[in-house]
């Protein structure tokens, strides 16, 4: 039996690898060091590219933000709506045999902050094309229409929460009136865009 020192060792295992084909194109060999692929290439960590694009996303909201949207009537309607419904969705769905109010409640609080956020953050304006005050007004009057009828329908069960119900159909009802005359004033004001122009036309000619 023959013994070998570390230094032999070493030399036979050198000889032993130059004399054999590994396979050098195996991804275990040569071992990688961390961050660095097969060919050699630097790879990319996905924390740092996240965070740089989340942070690109909130600068975005931060600069269109409209601090002043809820000094205006729409916005304070808009926030009143959003309220008054999650309170009167709490309230139906601990009551027994009012899931239809439970409903119509709870599609109104998450249309009516869906269309918060639009508003806030001026949606409308960098996707023009999308009619946003008319999707508006629809879901206002549908909602108006639908909590008149269960306020009506709950007058002789609950007095207390048919006055809730029908103070917020009143709130949508008038939201709705609001918008269809911010939708008549735009209307108005693209006629006469498109007027002017042909008046000024044939004072020319």
């Amino acid at each position: 039996m023959s013994y070998y020192t570390g230094d032999q060792q070493q030399q036979q295992w050198h000889q032993h690898s130059q004399t054999t084909n590994y396979n050098t194109t195996s991804p275990t060999y040569p071992p990688q060091q961390n961050g660095t692929q097969a060919n050699g290439q630097q790879r990319t960590p996905i924390g740092p590219v996240l965070n740089q694009a989340v942070g690109n996303i909130m600068s975005d909201l931060k600069a269109n933000l409209d601090k002043d949207y809820f000094k205006t009537t729409c916005g304070m309607l808009n926030g009143i709506e959003v309220i008054a419904s999650l309170i009167i969705f709490i309230i139906a769905s601990n009551l027994h045999g009012y899931s239809f109010l439970t409903l119509i409640s709870g599609f109104a609080f998450w249309i009516s902050l869906l269309f918060l956020l639009i508003n806030l953050f001026q949606i409308p304006e960098k996707i023009p094309a999308v009619p946003w005050l008319r999707a508006q007004i629809g879901f206002l009057a549908i909602a108006a229409i639908l909590f008149t009828l269960n306020a009506f329908y709950i007058l002789f069960f609950n007095f207390v929460l048919c006055l809730l119900v029908l103070h917020l159909a009143v709130l949508y009802g008038y939201h709705t009136y609001d918008k269809l005359k911010e939708h008549g004033r735009i209307i108005s004001e693209q006629f006469q865009q498109q007027v002017n122009p042909q008046q000024s036309t044939n004072l020319n000619v």
